[in-house]
C-alpha cells in the first residue's frame, strides 16, 4: 500500500506536480488509499492535462483500469464535452488547465476538492505555469 499525505480534510487543496507517465497510478494510489482509510467521501482528485484529447482518453483509461465505465468514480471535462464522475463519493476528474483555471476563477478554494495534480508541466504553456504558481 503506498501512505499518501493525508491533508484531504483540511480545506485547501494538495497540489502535486508529476513527472512524466504517471498521470494514471497516481490518482488511483490516492484515491484508493482514501478509501482504505474510509476517508472516500472527503476525496476528489482534479488531474489536469494541457489537452482535452489527453483528458478525455487517459480519463477513460483509468476507468478501464477500475473495471468501470467513464462517469462512474473517474470522468472528465474539457471544452464543450464532459463526462463528469458521480457528485458523491471519491472521485477523480481528469480536465484540460483551462478548465481548472475557470473553475478557480468559481471558486478560489476549491473546498470540495482535496488533491490536485498538475501532469504533464514539460509541456509549457502560460495555463500551466500559472497554475504552478498557485500550488
Amino acid at each position: 500500500m503506498v501512505k499518501i499525505n493525508s491533508c484531504a480534510a483540511s480545506h485547501a487543496p494538495t497540489f502535486f506536480v508529476l513527472p512524466l507517465f504517471r498521470s494514471t497510478q497516481i490518482p488511483q494510489y490516492i484515491l484508493d488509499d482514501a478509501i482504505h482509510a474510509e476517508n472516500g467521501v472527503a476525496t476528489r482528485v482534479i488531474v489536469t492535462q494541457p489537452r482535452r484529447l489527453a483528458a478525455i482518453s487517459v480519463s477513460q483509461r483509468v476507468a478501464a483500469e477500475r473495471g468501470e465505465e467513464t462517469g462512474a468514480s473517474v470522468g472528465y471535462r474539457v471544452k464543450m464535452k464532459s463526462a463528469p464522475p458521480r457528485g458523491w463519493g471519491a472521485n477523480i476528474e481528469f480536465c484540460t488547465t483551462g478548465i481548472l483555471l475557470r473553475r478557480l476563477q468559481q471558486e478560489p478554494t476549491l473546498s470540495d476538492v482535496s488533491h490536485v495534480i498538475i501532469d504533464e508541466v514539460h509541456e509549457r504553456d502560460i495555463n500551466t505555469d500559472f497554475l504552478r504558481k498557485l500550488k
